[in-house]
């Protein structure tokens, strides 16, 4: 009898010995086939994107006729302002100041190159609401708050967002006549104004920030700019830039 008791507990030991093993070998197993699943499924592509085979970006139709439209713009890494021009009339000095002032520091020099496929695939598919934007890259939608956005972008981060709130003691007309001495609001030229330093930051801002064709008429952002740069007044213009 105690033979035949010791035996059987041997064999049902070997029994779970054996069903142990092989549940280990068939999980080892699994795993192999899950893990080869995983190495083989094809990358997700969601239903309304397509290939722009051009640019090899994943778009909606609506992104791939912004990005035909971006193509057309040049891209080009330039200087706004020659160093030696800078160093010469003294603006060298008078930038970094007046930047620093505002906010800016960061903002105003881009010192590392951008990639013309990423920029375009950013530009094509940026997007803003009330909280922020949403944009597409590397085929992965992205979001950012407009407080993370302007971070990102080089302004200080207790730059005021709210415009209008950071600029409510701006008067079109004090500020015209302070700046150049004229009451006339319908004529506005850069030309105009005194100050030297201000009349490059003019420059600056219309080919940097608000592109245009002629720089002799000066809009309102563009004033507002000036005022914060005299008032030295912390503002990110973000929310000016992404529908630009």
């Amino acid at each position: 009898m105690k033979k035949f008791i010791t035996a059987m507990l041997i064999k049902k030991r070997k029994g779970d010995g054996s069903s142990s093993s092989s549940h280990h070998s068939e999980s080892r197993s699994n795993e192999r086939v899950e893990e080869k699943q995983l190495h083989t499924l094809d990358p997700f592509i969601l239903a309304d994107r397509i290939l722009a085979h051009h640019d090899n970006l994943l778009l909606t139709h609506e992104e791939i006729g912004k990005l035909y439209t971006l193509r057309t713009c040049g891209f080009n890494h330039t200087a706004v302002f020659d160093e030696q021009l800078l160093g010469q009339s003294g603006m060298s000095t008078d930038f970094p100041t007046v930047f620093y002032a505002i906010g800016w520091g960061r903002f105003w020099q881009v010192l590392e190159f951008s990639i013309k496929v990423i920029s375009r695939e950013f530009l094509a598919t940026l997007k803003s609401n009330d909280t922020g934007v949403t944009f597409h890259m590397f085929n992965k939608d992205n979001s950012l708050t407009w407080s993370e956005l302007s971070t990102c972008l080089g302004f200080d981060q207790d730059c005021e967002l709210d415009i209008d709130h950071a600029l409510q003691n701006f008067d079109l007309a004090k500020f015209w006549k302070l700046i150049t001495c004229s009451s006339n609001l319908f004529v506005r030229r850069p030309v105009q104004i005194h100050n030297p330093t201000l009349r490059f930051m003019y420059i600056w801002i219309i080919v940097t920030l608000f592109s245009s064709p002629s720089m002799d008429d000066i809009g309102c952002k563009e004033l507002l700019i000036l005022y914060a740069m005299v008032n030295k007044i912390k503002f990110s213009p973000v929310k000016w830039l992404v529908p630009f």
